[in-house]
């Protein structure tokens, strides 16, 4: 039996032994991914802000030059010192929309199918709200890109949910997960960051008045894999 109970006994320890290793290795494999996963957030999230900080000169320049029907060549200027492939890593679209009311999509299309390069603008999803606003430039100023402009913003919750975000705290606002227009046929997941730009002259000292002061909107939009 002596031989017995010390190879049971061995065999219980080897185990024992074992399962203690393996817990230490999960341990330290897990301890590792947090590591690695915090390394990476905190370098995202440097690299929204820097994101964030573009937006906000976006839409300064925006109220300063609030119709790109009008101010085309200003736009495509800005637009082409930006250097997003090299300033702004990951950036794959930004642009600019008018907020209007529903009686004025007419008009707006109007006016744009009037420049040279915008002869078969119109507005998609067709309006269904009192208010939407369509994208009417991007930037860089690409073949795929270009598929955005006309695009409602306020057609989709979540993106919807982001504007409102962005009046509210008067800032620019991070939306949940989306599939942009120009994935959905192969659902890439991607987010914008967005904010609004105000009427001058207009109160916005609460959210009902930045609501109803509420002129445009600014947005930069990202592949999440990317």
């Amino acid at each position: 039996l002596l031989p017995a109970l010390v190879f049971c006994a061995l065999t219980i320890a080897v185990f024992c032994v074992a399962n203690w290793q393996k817990s230490l290795h999960d341990i330290e494999t897990e301890a590792s991914a947090s590591i690695e996963s915090a390394a990476s957030t905190a370098s995202i999230r440097e690299r929204l802000k820097l994101h964030a900080q573009f937006l906000r000169s976006l839409q300064a320049f925006a109220a300063a030059n609030p119709d790109p029907a009008n101010n085309l060549q200003a736009w495509h200027l800005f637009a082409r010192n930006i250097d997003v492939a090299t300033n702004l890593p990951g950036l794959f679209v930004f642009a600019y929309a008018p907020v209007i009311q529903r009686h004025e999509a007419d008009r707006l299309t109007t006016g744009i199918q009037q420049q040279s390069d915008r002869a078969d603008f119109k507005i998609f999803p067709p309006i269904e709200d009192n208010i939407a606003a369509p994208v009417t430039f991007v930037a860089p100023d690409a073949p795929v890109q270009r598929k955005g402009i006309g695009f409602n913003l306020m057609s989709e919750r979540t993106r919807r949910e982001a504007i409102e975000h962005a009046v509210i705290n008067q800032d620019v606002s991070l939306s949940g997960p989306i599939v942009l227009i120009y994935d959905q046929e192969t659902k890439r997941p991607g987010f914008i960051l967005t904010q609004g730009i105000f009427q001058p002259g207009m109160p916005i000292n609460n959210i009902e008045e930045r609501r109803l002061a509420l002129s445009g909107i600014v947005v930069s939009a990202y592949r999440a894999d990317e």
